[in-house]
């Protein structure tokens, strides 16, 4: 694995229904994973952790662009992950009107039906959430849920309503800085004796370390990503 200076995507953008999606990976595999990436969308070093999740996995990776190319800007944000005061009227324009949980939730079960028909191959799905995508995988894996197994990478405020409704395991990497009283509630209820689950907090880590706010330039971070994209694979590897 690369810094994203020098790093060449492995996949390509395809049509995937209703969306334009960067597509990674094994169309021929038997496990497939639809990736919500975090608001900022399909940067260089998301991209770069689907290509890594595909390779380790030999799986097929699809993440929609939910926001049709007009994400969110990283000066937007300062480094707690707050709305930058020059910029906030920018950035609360674009929550209302494209990165509103409850409009796009339907995208993510709309994408899995439609990755359905255009991957016929695949037998298991696996949902993926980075930070506001994870939200999203969060509130689709409950009854009804088109997944095998899900999980969030650095989860856009984790709470315990959420995780309650869960029908299938589920893996939550957090930073030092995700809301720790969510991040109990998911180890409280996913993990233990004869449960599928697991939660980890990189304490080290802040918000977004494993997508679009990644420094891979930075070691420590570069260290961490790694590993946190390893952790998804082996846990994902149970569900083919």
């Amino acid at each position: 694995m690369t810094s994203t200076s020098d790093f060449q995507p492995m996949g390509k953008y395809e049509q995937v229904g209703k969306f334009s999606a960067y597509v990674t990976g094994n169309p021929a595999s038997s496990i497939a994973i639809v990736e919500v990436t975090d608001a900022f969308g399909l940067v260089p070093s998301v991209i770069q952790g689907a290509d890594l999740l595909a390779k380790l996995l030999d799986a097929l990776v699809i993440l929609p662009d939910y926001f049709d190319g007009k994400p969110a800007l990283l000066t937007w944000i300062d480094e707690n992950g707050e709305p930058v005061e020059e910029t906030k009227s920018q950035y609360m324009t674009f929550v209302k009107e494209k990165a509103q949980s409850p409009d796009n939730l339907p995208n993510v079960i709309r994408s899995v039906e439609e990755a359905k028909l255009k991957w016929p191959a695949v037998t298991s799905w696996i949902g993926l959430g980075l930070g506001w995508g994870g939200k999203l995988i969060a509130r689709a894996s409950g009854e009804n849920t088109p997944f095998k197994a899900s999980g969030q990478a650095y989860p856009s405020r984790p709470a315990r309503e959420d995780v309650e409704k869960f029908t299938i395991p589920h893996i939550c990497l957090a930073s030092r800085t995700d809301n720790p009283d969510g991040v109990k509630a998911y180890a409280e209820i996913l993990t233990g004796e004869e449960k599928i689950g697991y939660v980890e907090t990189y304490s080290n880590m802040y918000h977004g370390w494993m997508g679009a706010r990644s420094i891979l330039s930075d070691p420590e971070t570069f260290k961490e990503y790694h590993r946190g994209y390893n952790q998804l694979a082996k846990f994902f590897s149970q569900f083919r």
